[in-house]
C-alpha cells in the first residue's frame, strides 16, 4: 500500500507528524474502497459509497461518518473502531495543532 509505505519512509526521515496524518489517510481510503467495491453487489453499501462520494463534493469531512458507517456496516469491530477513531482523533491534533 503506497501510503503505508510513504508513511515509513516519513516516519524514518524524522517527519512523524507527517507520517501519523498518512497513516490515518490509509486507513480511511482504504474503508472508503471496501464501500465502493461493496457497493457493487450490496446496495446498502452502495448506499454508503454515494453518501460518501455526496459528502465529499460538498467538501464535508467523512471521517467519523465513515468509521460509523463501517462499523455499523461490520468491515470493523467495536475494538477495531476504538482503536481507528483514537488514530483519528490523534491525527486531528497533530495535523492542526494549536
Amino acid at each position: 500500500m503506497p501510503l503505508m509505505e510513504e508513511a515509513n519512509k516519513a516516519a524514518g526521515c524524522g517527519a512523524f507528524r507527517a507520517a501519523y496524518v498518512m497513516v490515518w489517510i490509509a486507513c480511511a481510503e482504504s474503508i472508503k474502497r471496501r464501500f465502493e467495491e461493496a457497493g457493487n453487489r450490496d446496495s446498502t453499501a452502495g448506499k454508503v459509497s454515494t453518501k460518501i462520494r455526496k459528502m465529499e463534493s460538498q467538501h464535508a469531512s467523512i471521517d467519523t461518518t465513515l468509521l460509523e458507517e463501517a462499523k455499523q456496516y461490520g468491515f470493523i469491530t467495536d475494538s477495531e473502531y476504538t482503536e481507528l477513531i483514537y488514530i483519528y482523533n490523534m491525527r486531528c491534533i497533530y495535523g492542526h495543532p494549536y
